[in-house]
């Protein structure tokens, strides 16, 4: 099935500012961004100013922000002939690709990702999303935007932690694809076209041949997430926000290791991914203490489709096989918890 996502690869910031002009060439835009864009990106595309500013990162993906977005737009009188662009990250594309889908019923949508996480994996895959009562995206639906715009240009701007959130992501998609990232190139700005690129188009073709999420291939996108998601909403819970991407890697870890329980990765391939999140990535802090939240959490996972027993967790094969999720019990996720953070010592 071929994929209704379009995305362009820009080689400098001047031919993104064409491709807008050209896409706001009789059609009103109204732009939406998030407040750390303001002072850095617009003006890098000749924009003078922002039609709705959010909050950055996960305080934009809120209820209450949702409902900013469509308050901003009725007071603009926004039509559905109106073109939405989105410039920012993950969680700005999230929230406001919700309103434009919501909005009247489904308003135009372009997306300009400012972040190495929203370039390789938030902006690509038509899933928009709020976390609501403490689950990691609890409400959303699916709507494609009409263009997504990637300008690497944008990473210099970003601080290390942001770059490391994008990396993790990257770390998935090696860990899914088999393909393997220089050394030295870990957690820096200096990303290869090619490598967005492959991270790209690998996410491309899985969505497009399970685009609604109905437990087909796409959820092997969710490797990493369960854990990493549980460890995200524990630390939101506590107020001390975990960068997307940081968390990911962690649970790549502890997912790694269930699949080297049920005999299905080589010890060896869970060796080699956690010495790389060891050795480029911070530790993400979990107490004994939490582990029953951290059930908790991983219990209000999306892929769980039913009041099934147990934990669904995407496998790993080997490095570049991934295969469906099984279930775990409550025991196996804390003998995940448990090798990641002796591995990491924490």
């Amino acid at each position: 099935m071929e994929s209704p996502i379009r995305y362009t690869l820009f080689d400098n910031l001047e031919e993104l500012r064409t491709r807008l002009r050209s896409l706001t060439s009789g059609r009103r835009a109204i732009w939406v961004t998030e407040s750390n864009c303001v002072d850095i990106c617009l003006d890098r595309i000749g924009i003078e100013s922002a039609d709705i500013v959010l909050p950055p990162g996960e305080e934009a993906k809120t209820a209450e922000q949702l409902l900013r977005l469509w308050s901003g737009l009725t007071d603009l009188r926004a039509t559905r002939g109106d073109l939405m662009i989105a410039l920012g990250g993950g969680a700005l594309l999230d929230v406001a690709g919700l309103s434009a889908a919501t909005y009247k019923r489904g308003m135009g949508l372009v997306y300009v990702p400012t972040t190495l996480l929203a370039d390789v994996d938030a902006s690509i895959g038509g899933k928009t999303a709020i976390d609501f009562e403490g689950v990691k995206n609890g409400v959303g639906t699916f709507y494609t935007p009409e263009k997504v715009l990637i300008a690497p240009a944008f990473l210099s701007t970003l601080p290390e932690l942001e770059l490391l959130s994008g990396w993790g992501e990257i770390l998935k998609y090696s860990m899914l694809a088999g393909f393997s990232v220089d050394e030295d190139v870990w957690g820096t700005a200096e990303v290869a076209p090619s490598l967005i690129r492959r991270c790209i188009d690998y996410k491309i073709e899985v969505v497009a041949s399970d685009p609604l999420d109905k437990g087909g291939r796409r959820q092997f996108l969710n490797l990493g997430h369960t854990l990493g998601h549980a460890l995200e909403a524990l630390h939101l819970s506590k107020g001390e926000p975990v960068p997307h991407g940081i968390a990911v890697a962690a649970g790549l870890v502890m997912e790694g290791y269930l699949s080297l329980r049920r005999d299905r990765l080589p010890q060896e391939d869970l060796m080699r991914l956690a010495r790389v999140v060891r050795d480029h990535f911070p530790p993400v802090s979990v107490l004994c203490t939490e582990y029953e939240q951290i059930h908790t959490f991983a219990r209000q996972d999306k892929k769980l489709r039913s009041a099934e027993e147990g934990v669904p967790v995407v496998m790993l094969d080997r490095i570049g096989k991934p295969s469906p999720a099984d279930l775990f019990s409550p025991k196996e996720l804390d003998e995940a918890i448990d090798f990641y953070r002796d591995f990491m010592q924490i």
